[in-house]
């Protein structure tokens, strides 16, 4: 069955947000037209030889692909340096689009360069390519292969799936973030509470959550296994593009009354406290009261989780004159160049460098584990990126923690696990 991107039809139950955009119902399987296409360096190697393992292919439509180098970045190797020439190469021959080193996470630049736009179909081979829901579209993290059949054809074959439901009301506490939120979620639905879901995410408490917050959220619901998650299309979200001078497109998409959903969650933010992910895992969550006072070595801010501009400044807000403590390796990864740019004219920046944190380029930083920032043997890296498996950043002999920016900017000061209400005001 072909898709129709923007096609309504009604039944008798309604339909969820997905199946609106994806014209089908859940469970049948659709030739998607597939509206944006993203690979990294990440994925591209693999995306391009099955490419060329395609007879007779060529880029359907070039202008809807875009190559963003982020997690190897800048280049650690002589052998990432010939990969990165030869997606360069790639590029140029078929006329796409490329963001090159130091532009930022593939999951922030489509965002800001306005490419991503409410009612689309959008893969990315990436896992979380998810975040992209926050722009009231469905977005989909695809394998390295399914990337090279929708850059030959621009279509893909995809089951609809069914869709979960979450009702967001009240508002944040101080020092409480959209991360906490996530990691709440995690924790009540676990690795696969949502595997293979669409999730519909509504409610007055989202009015309280600006889109960073909601990139945040639709990042890391990706450790539920999400197949996709989207927000409202509404005044914030029209903000959000209007003062960046964008055009957000005429589509509004919205799961009807009657629309099926397989379970109903309702997440009271005035409730949720600052929580913690333990290692190795990121449904492994706990009230941040519960690990208070563990040693930490290693503080990570950034990242495509947290790395937005609204980061940064919570984190610059907990530090504000106070140096991290002795011992403690202070890293702050930028989502994006715009992201460090911002933070350096407005002096966000000034304050966390005085603070003793050192910034990486902005992309993926250490997250990975392929280059700067691998911890020692037998330490506690405290992140606010969005996995802590074993060995994530390049050491298995490490364990990682995971928590809001704020948290993390506090327990820096401290040297060991501390509550962001400490010192939020």
């Amino acid at each position: 069955m072909d898709r129709n991107p923007h096609q309504h039809e009604q039944n008798e139950r309604g339909r969820t947000s997905a199946e609106k955009i994806l014209g089908a119902g859940a469970g049948e399987v659709v030739l998607a037209r597939v509206d944006t296409m993203m690979g990294n360096d990440g994925s591209l190697p693999l995306a391009l030889e099955s490419f060329a393992a395609i007879r007779d292919a060529r880029v359907a439509e070039q202008e809807r692909v875009f190559f963003v180098f982020d997690h190897y970045c800048p280049s650690p190797s002589a052998e990432v340096s010939r990969m990165h020439g030869a997606i360069r190469g790639f590029a140029d021959r078929h006329g796409i689009r490329l963001f090159e080193e130091g532009e930022g996470n593939s999951l922030r630049i489509l965002a800001e360069e306005g490419i991503v736009r409410p009612g689309a179909l959008i893969i990315g081979a990436d896992s979380h390519t998810v975040t992209y829901g926050a722009f009231n579209a469905v977005s989909i993290g695809v394998g390295s292969t399914d990337l090279a059949v929708a850059m030959a054809w621009g279509r893909l074959w995809l089951k609809v799936p069914e869709s979960m439901y979450i009702e967001f009301a009240g508002a944040l506490m101080p020092g409480v973030s959209a991360m906490d939120v996530a990691l709440e979620l995690l924790g009540r639905l676990g690795g696969s509470g949502a595997a293979y879901l669409s999730i519909d995410c509504k409610g007055e408490g989202l009015s309280s959550l600006s889109v960073d917050a909601r990139m945040t959220l639709c990042n890391v619901l990706a450790e539920a296994g999400a197949k996709c998650v989207l927000m409202p299309r509404d005044s914030i979200l029209d903000e959000w593009f209007t003062v960046r001078g964008l055009e957000p497109g005429p589509h509004r998409v919205f799961p009807d009354e009657y629309a099926a959903f397989t379970e109903r969650i309702t997440v009271n933010l005035s409730t949720i406290s600052p929580r913690v992910a333990l290692p190795h895992s990121p449904t492994k969550v706990v009230p941040v009261e519960e690990v208070i006072g563990t040693p930490i070595h290693q503080a990570l801010i950034g990242t495509c989780a947290n790395g937005s501009l609204e980061d940064l400044r919570a984190a610059a807000r907990i530090v504000s004159t106070r140096r991290i403590g002795r011992g403690v390796i202070g890293i702050i990864t930028p989502a994006s160049r715009r992201v460090l740019e911002e933070a350096t004219a407005e002096g966000t920046l000034a304050i966390l460098l005085a603070a003793g944190f050192m910034v990486t380029t902005p992309g993926c930083g250490p997250c990975v584990g392929s280059h700067q920032g691998v911890p020692d043997d037998g330490a506690n890296i405290f992140s606010t990126a969005n996995r802590n498996f074993l060995g994530r950043m390049g050491n298995r002999n490490a364990s990682i923690w995971l928590a809001s920016p704020a948290t993390v900017a506090s327990s820096a000061l401290t040297g060991e696990i501390t509550d962001p209400r400490t010192f939020a005001s």
